[in-house]
């Protein structure tokens, strides 16, 4: 497998080693926000990613990725309780104890800013009954060229 797709992984296992609420956590290559089965979903996919050179021999690759939470909506509390979730999936991602992964690739440190995206999207919740928001999270991987 590429080195994304064992970040995304690794992320995915790191979100499943805790529990919030009655969420599922799944990786998908493009996420698809639905009501699926009315129990809220963690979706975490690759963002994008950027390689900076530091010098002649080594450069740092940076992957986004972005940890969504799809949330069902019925009721005015539930949109609370989506974005208590969605903050609480932030808050544990960015633990001391949780930024760095390793996989068979090397070690990704998670590095700042931490953002939140795409809060509220009155049309979204009207349609279809869900609340998205996504967080985007920055790993870093030190690579050396020669």
């Amino acid at each position: 497998m590429g080195v994304a797709v064992n970040l995304t992984d690794a992320v995915t296992a790191k979100l499943n080693e805790t529990t919030f609420g009655t969420a599922t956590v799944v990786r998908q290559l493009v996420p698809k926000i639905k009501r699926e089965d009315l129990t809220p979903q963690i979706k975490v996919a690759l963002q994008g990613k950027v390689s900076v050179e530091q010098d002649r021999s080594n450069e740092f690759i940076q992957y986004t990725i972005g940890v969504g939470l799809s949330y069902p909506i019925a009721s005015d509390s539930d949109l609370d309780d989506g974005l208590n979730m969605a903050e609480d999936i932030q808050d544990w991602i960015c633990l001391k104890s949780n930024r760095q992964l390793t996989t068979a690739d090397g070690t990704f440190c998670l590095v700042p800013p931490f953002e939140m995206d795409n809060l509220f999207d009155p049309d979204q919740v009207d349609e279809a009954g869900v609340m998205f928001a996504i967080s985007n999270f920055n790993y870093r991987f030190y690579k050396n060229r020669t």
